[in-house]
């Protein structure tokens, strides 16, 4: 009886598991299974309905999204211990299917993902945050998690919230989000899709831009190579890379056709769409890490404005993708200055993949974006 509950327990976490991913890996042509350790849903003895598979999802989006009265602690706690689950995983599916099979997609992107917003978590400026998150992972596992992916050794454990082992860690974080990339460019080369493994490199070249590391203007202009390649036209290719795009990207795409379906949707969100200065709005995940977008679906969030206090913000982005000059020029009537503040404070924090020609990132002035804040949580 006692193994059969935890079976179930089991069974339970990785179906909740694969609603949760589902919505953020979008595949394209490309053959992805789920079936393995219960993702397949014929492989349920008691398959789980749609109602219930959604209630499930929007419970994990509800999380993520920061959308709970529990304390940022509280919250920052729930969060390793689903980013502890994130790992175990990976390795189960690395086990299941061997480390090259493209059924690992979903979750090195996933584990990609979660990398950036640890990363994120650690550069919050709310020391409740920063430095408890640290902690907690100090105390997991004996610290496994911290000396993993710390860069020259061990933390200090006497005070591993250090502000320098917090910027190692932040760095490291984002190395690993890279290293995740690369692993799905070299799964896609090996079956012979050039076209996705040129997506791969864009997101790699994207945390790269984040992390202010190496070469990712190289790296997308072999992206653009391989979806020559591929057989895209060239005017898909610079449609794509000529606009801005906040980065990184909620969701992954494997064709090009859908990542240019997904930039036009979200720019069809914005107030007034005629204006091509205008960005598509930006959500953050809470307003103790406003710099780290929310990991919802943005059409879900723009359908629910009225959970969010606005701000919004007129600004230039660098050849490099680097917001400068942050001016607030409207905001809502609730937390109007603390909003203001935050919002300003956390748009130099963002990065954008700059608009490309001929290889090479554009500056680009006088952009203009609504930052949404979520209302009611501390």
């Amino acid at each position: 009886m006692q193994i059969s509950n935890v079976a179930e327990k089991a069974m339970s976490i990785v179906k909740t598991l694969r609603a949760a991913i589902a919505p953020f890996v979008v595949f394209g042509a490309c053959s992805v299974g789920w079936a393995a350790i219960g993702l397949a849903a014929d492989s349920d003895t008691e398959p789980m309905s749609e109602s219930s598979r959604q209630e499930k999802a929007s419970q994990i989006f509800a999380f993520l999204a920061g959308a709970t009265q529990d304390s940022s602690p509280r919250r920052i706690q729930n969060y390793l211990k689903s980013s502890e689950l994130v790992d175990a995983l990976e390795f189960s599916a690395a086990d299941l299917y061997g480390e090259d099979d493209p059924n690992m997609i979903p979750w090195l992107y996933l584990a990609a993902m979660d990398s950036y917003r640890l990363a994120g978590i650690l550069a919050s400026d709310d020391n409740r945050v920063s430095y408890h998150a640290v902690r907690q992972m100090a105390n997991q596992s004996g610290g496994k998690k911290l000396n993993a992916f710390s860069l020259g050794g061990n933390v200090s454990w006497a005070d591993p919230g250090t502000a320098s082992s917090l910027r190692q860690l932040h760095k490291s974080f984002l190395v690993k989000a890279m290293s995740k990339f690369s692993e799905m460019a070299e799964i896609f080369e090996s079956a012979g899709n050039p076209e996705a493994q040129a997506m791969a490199w864009i997101y790699r070249a994207d945390m790269q831009l984040l992390r202010n590391w190496g070469t990712p203007f190289a790296n997308y202009r072999e992206a653009q190579e391989l979806l020559r390649q591929a057989g895209i036209a060239e005017d898909r290719i610079e449609l794509f890379f000529g606009r801005p795009q906040l980065i990184p990207v909620n969701r992954f795409y494997t064709t090009l056709e859908a990542a240019i379906e997904n930039q036009e949707a979200e720019l069809a969100l914005r107030m007034q769409t005629n204006d091509p200065a205008r960005q598509a709005p930006y959500f953050a995940w809470d307003t103790s890490v406003p710099a780290v977008r929310s990991p919802l679906p943005i059409d879900s969030l723009a359908a629910a404005r009225e959970s969010y206090e606005y701000v919004d913000l007129r600004f230039r982005i660098t050849a490099e993708g680097d917001v400068r000059a942050v001016n607030v020029y409207a905001s809502g009537d609730s937390g109007a200055e603390r909003n203001a503040r935050i919002a300003r404070e956390a748009a130099y924090k963002l990065d954008f993949r700059p608009a490309l020609v001929d290889g090479r990132g554009q500056p680009q002035s006088g952009l203009h974006m609504r930052f949404h804040l979520p209302s009611g949580v501390k």
